[in-house]
């Protein structure tokens, strides 16, 4: 059993979420999520249960990916590692591109 959060406590901090929405597991054995809330896309390591990637931040919920996000709802995996992310606000949907961005 694994778990990444705290059950009934939101927040942005470490370990923390805001409205997480799925969590696909990665061809690399990482989780994906989007962070609805907290405007941001984590990837998280299960093994050390530590954010190895965020795109987007919190209190910033703006449509400018990868490093805004206005509020996304949805993160999917693509086959070649790229990913498509869904944002409520503005209603967009993003196709960002892991390698260009690490």
């Amino acid at each position: 059993t694994w778990t990444y959060g705290t059950p009934d406590v939101r927040g942005s901090g470490p370990g923390l979420l805001n409205y997480p929405d799925d969590a696909p597991l990665l061809a690399d054995g990482t989780f994906i999520t989007a962070d609805i809330r907290n405007c941001r896309i984590l990837i998280v390591d299960p093994n050390t249960n530590k954010v190895v990637t965020q795109w987007g931040q919190p209190g910033k919920c703006r449509h400018n990916p990868p490093h805004e996000l206005a509020w996304p709802n949805g993160v999917t995996p693509m086959a070649n590692g790229d990913l498509l992310v869904s944002e409520i606000s503005g209603s967009w949907i993003s196709r960002i591109r892991r390698k260009a961005i690490g």
